[in-house]
């Protein structure tokens, strides 16, 4: 669970063919799948959408100021998110707690969704023989931090780190890997601010209205002046973008006394 203003993000695992979240339902395609739900600070639903697959497990959610979330894990085999699909060999890996036998999953992944729930990429990064298995994030101005544990070998794309190694038996021994912790940075691709089109102007009583898609992950100032020639552009009103539509109702008294004028938005 995280929170970012009045947003507040869940995600989980549920056995069985869907999940409902309040009056929104997500319906998975095996016995097993996940869920990633939006509520408001008084417990409403939001949004649901579904992801992963049968053998993932999510362990951790971070989101930042514009309600982009990310969602790290483990998972074993393959797991979807949205049009990406990772996926990786799979290892039956047995860890014994006292006498207690636990089957761990094999890899871990970090995804990243947008406040509507759209999933925008997938990482995954795994054990060449073992297990690597996530167990924290943490925000950075450029992406996300990520750490957990591994076995032997870990291959994180271009970097491949060792586990600790000791040879037992003299003279002739055996290697015996020992399992290690990692920390990994993800550089998060850095967001362009889009061109904003206004649409649907036009008038609603003495007030001017129309209508402009949000950017998610940026602001949007909308600005008005009554002279081009003359002066220089006011904001009327700053707008938190998040991929959503946003309609904006001008009164008369700003473009007074004229009452005409021009407006734009500007996206920062």
């Amino acid at each position: 669970m995280t929170v970012s203003g009045t947003n507040l993000f869940v995600a989980g695992s549920a056995w069985g063919s869907n999940a409902v979240c309040g009056a929104y339902a997500v319906n998975f395609p095996a016995a097993k799948g996940q869920y990633l739900a939006r509520y408001d600070t008084n417990g409403n639903a939001q949004l649901a959408t579904a992801f992963g697959s049968q053998f993932v497990w999510p362990w951790v959610l971070q989101a930042d100021a514009a309600g982009n979330v990310y969602l790290g894990g483990d998972f074993d085999t393959y797991a979807v998110f949205g049009n990406d699909l990772i996926a990786a060999p799979f290892y039956n890996t047995v860890q014994f707690v006292g006498s207690i036998e636990y089957r761990i999953p094999g890899q871990g992944f970090v995804a990243k969704f947008d406040r509507n729930g759209n999933a925008l990429w997938a990482r995954s990064a795994q054990s060449e023989s073992s297990y690597l298995n996530n167990r924290d994030l943490a925000l950075a101005p450029d992406g996300v931090w990520n750490c957990g544990f591994f076995g032997q070998v870990a291959d994180f794309g271009t970097h491949v780190i060792y586990g600790a190694v000791t040879v037992v038996g003299s003279p002739i021994g055996y290697v015996q890997y020992h399992p290690g912790g990692y920390l990994a940075k993800i550089t998060d691709a850095a967001l362009v601010p889009l061109a904003v089109t206004l649409l649907n102007p036009q008038s609603t009583g003495t007030n001017f209205q129309f209508q402009f898609l949000s950017q998610s992950g940026f602001s949007h100032a909308v600005q008005y002046r009554t002279n081009l020639a003359l002066g220089s552009w006011q904001t009327y009103t700053n707008v938190a973008g998040d991929g959503g539509a946003r309609t904006i109702l001008i009164p008369p008294a700003v473009f007074s006394p004229a009452q005409q004028g021009f407006v734009r938005v500007v996206t920062q």
